[in-house]
């Protein structure tokens, strides 16, 4: 039976996300850590080394994505593929290529200036995509044609290297020329975003508008609207709403399912507010409130999030849609730990609370996502409960009482 699937892998604070095709095609999305990467980057070789073609080495990998040259979405790619013996067949990257930064271990042969360039003399017949209109498929085919090279399922990169006139900073600049693919199969949409910012989702947006004819009509433009309601979201930027996650994009997608990456890293306190503290309670608010498709029938599992009653406080001052503010009851800043049934998901699923950051009793997950030739979509985890959904038809998934 094809079928597609994709893991959402356990990579601490950073992503990657392996996809095979039901023609046997296969995807990797970033593979980079910033937090734990010593402790997941055994792991993570170990299962590609286990579970997938690349235990035989001299294995092709089909398409290499790496979103944006942040470390947490790219530090453990040359490792990977040194230590699997792997070719990469197409390479696309959004960003500068001299951003994605190399240094040379001690005795390693490489005239190499970036990451890229590395990748280019380990795998000398890759192929560098060059994209610069979007929405794109993937392939290069046509964006209209009914031609795939993905065994029946479509990948369009909806954008790449977006304009960033919110800020000028080398963090936002980076994280808005983000890649941000939908995968389509079977009637089921998955949209991978990057750390895309809220200038990246206000640019695709404005493309897709275009694209379909928006900029001539209501009724055209609203068939953007139709093409990114998705099933399945990784949500931007690890789950921060500082930078990412605008309530038009979430209202947009209006996603069954959420996946997010990311470890907890820095203080909650007032006095000591350090790191990333993501994802934010605020931006699982924020899903729950305007994603009205949001599945609600899972399996009781684990979610982890920053609260922090100031962002609460600071987002009600000028709510994204005037006159609704987001309802809280907690106070302070600390991270939550709660076990929900709802289609969100985050990697860190079990955290030791008296510990202030590092801590061997933290757990984090692995999960699943299936979907079948007949669009039926299932996903499970690592962690327990190991199936988190019973299989599903993307038709029952569509109707609006999913809750």
């Amino acid at each position: 039976m094809a079928e597609l699937t994709m893991q959402f892998l356990d990579v601490g604070q950073g992503d990657g996300i392996f996809t095979v095709f039901p023609n046997g095609v296969t995807m990797l999305v970033d593979l980079g850590s910033t937090k734990n990467k010593k402790v997941v980057t055994p792991a993570i070789l170990a299962y590609f080394k286990t579970y997938t073609k690349f235990k035989d080495v001299g294995q092709t990998l089909d398409y290499l994505i790496l979103t944006h040259p942040d470390r947490d979405h790219y530090n453990i790619i040359l490792e990977f593929l040194k230590t699997l013996e792997i070719k990469v067949a197409k390479l696309f990257y959004g960003g500068e290529a001299g951003d994605y930064t190399f240094k040379p271990k001690q005795g390693e042969p490489s005239k190499a200036k970036n990451r890229i360039e590395r990748i280019k003399e380990l795998c000398p017949a890759v192929e560098i995509l060059f994209i610069n209109n979007f929405p794109s498929r993937l392939s290069g085919i046509a964006f209209n044609s009914a031609e795939t090279n993905f065994g029946g399922a479509d990948v369009y990169v909806l954008i790449a290297n977006a304009p960033h006139p919110s800020a000028n900073d080398e963090g936002w600049r980076k994280n808005t020329a983000s890649v941000v693919l939908l995968v389509h199969y079977a009637g089921a949409k998955v949209i991978l975003s990057g750390d895309a910012t809220t200038d990246t989702e206000r640019s695709l947006i404005s493309n897709l508008w275009n694209a379909f004819g928006g900029n001539q009509n209501q009724q055209a433009g609203e068939v953007t609207l139709a093409f990114l309601n998705s099933h399945v979201l990784k949500l931007g930027h690890h789950g921060s709403r500082r930078t990412s996650n605008s309530v038009d994009w979430l209202s947009i997608i209006q996603p069954r399912f959420v996946f997010i990456s990311s470890d907890r890293h820095g203080r909650l306190d007032d006095t000591n507010k350090s790191g990333h503290r993501l994802p934010q309670s605020l931006t699982l608010d924020l899903i729950s409130k305007y994603s009205r498709l949001l599945w609600g029938k899972c399996a009781a599992h684990n979610i982890i999030s920053a609260f922090d009653a100031d962002e609460y406080d600071a987002y009600n001052s000028a709510p994204e849609r005037p006159n609704d503010p987001v309802t809280y009851t907690d106070t302070g800043q600390h991270w939550l730990e709660q076990s929900v049934t709802a289609g969100i998901f985050t990697s860190l699923v079990k955290m030791d609370m008296t510990q202030a950051d590092f801590s061997e009793a933290d757990q984090g997950a692995q999960f699943q996502l299936s979907i079948s030739h007949a669009g039926i979509v299932e996903i499970s985890s690592t962690s327990e409960p190991r199936r988190l959904t019973g299989p599903i038809s993307v038709r029952k998934l569509n109707e609006v009482n999913s809750k």
